[in-house]
């Protein structure tokens, strides 16, 4: 083994590690983040009370973001690093697909075989086969009054009236979860029509969906607040 010789110096508020052989490396503290459900910071905390420095420690909470996210150890002086633990709501795969309330225009065939392949989330579903066969079937029967006129002096007005029929149901109701891990509720949709330069579309709009949805989302992140309120961290309201 090869002789060091090592001149050491007492140096207040300094460290001094010598390593050799096989020693293990040094572990640098690092922070960290980590995402999950939304219940996720507060279950952080019911499993890590003691570790935790409520003074350091704080919950922002955001209903319009749908999410909590939990600070820990914010500027903090013992070592640790400041670090995060992220809940988030998300909306469900299926419930997105449908692109309801999104201002999406569906080609009518393409809403049809949509609808076909989804009927598992309608109550009705003979009425979803129903609805499928007359999209595939529609013809636009749009009718228009145009009228124009001019007077003695050159000027020149034009009146257009448009009316879209379309035989199909004004609405029809789903069961399915709007939230990703949640349970499956009910809800109506309306279908809801347009013409522009001769071609129809539809979109989806359902109020009863919107509703549902902000109540279910105020629901869920106000479960996770006493949580925090127990183990004295600062909830934060956004």
């Amino acid at each position: 083994m090869e002789n060091t010789h090592l001149t050491l110096k007492d140096i207040p508020g300094k460290e001094f590690v010598f390593r050799t052989g096989e020693a293990p490396s040094n572990v640098e503290l690092r922070d960290f983040s980590i995402s999950g459900d939304i219940d996720a910071p507060a279950a952080w905390v019911s499993s890590k009370e003691k570790d935790i420095d409520a003074i350091k420690a704080h919950a922002v909470v955001s209903l319009k973001e749908k999410k909590i996210t939990l600070v820990l150890n914010n500027d903090q002086e013992n070592g640790r690093r400041k670090s995060t633990v992220v809940g988030k709501i998300t909306l469900h795969q299926k419930f997105e697909s449908f692109r309801i309330n999104s201002n999406y225009r569906w080609d009518l065939t393409e809403l049809a075989n949509h609808i076909k392949f989804n009927r598992r989330f309608f109550i009705n579903q003979a009425l979803a086969m129903d609805i499928v066969s007359k999209l595939k079937a529609f013809k636009a029967n749009v009718t228009r009054e145009i009228e124009k006129t001019s007077d003695d002096r050159g000027n020149l007005r034009q009146l257009q009236d448009k009316k879209v029929t379309i035989d199909i149901p004004d609405f029809f109701t789903l069961k399915m979860p709007i939230i990703e891990g949640d349970k499956a509720i009910d809800f109506d949709v309306e279908i809801c029509v347009e013409e522009k330069e001769g071609v129809v579309r539809a979109f989806l709009q359902s109020i009863s969906a919107e509703e549902k949805l902000e109540d279910r989302i105020s629901e869920l992140i106000n479960a996770q607040i006493p949580v925090f309120k127990t183990a004295g961290i600062t909830v934060i309201k956004e």
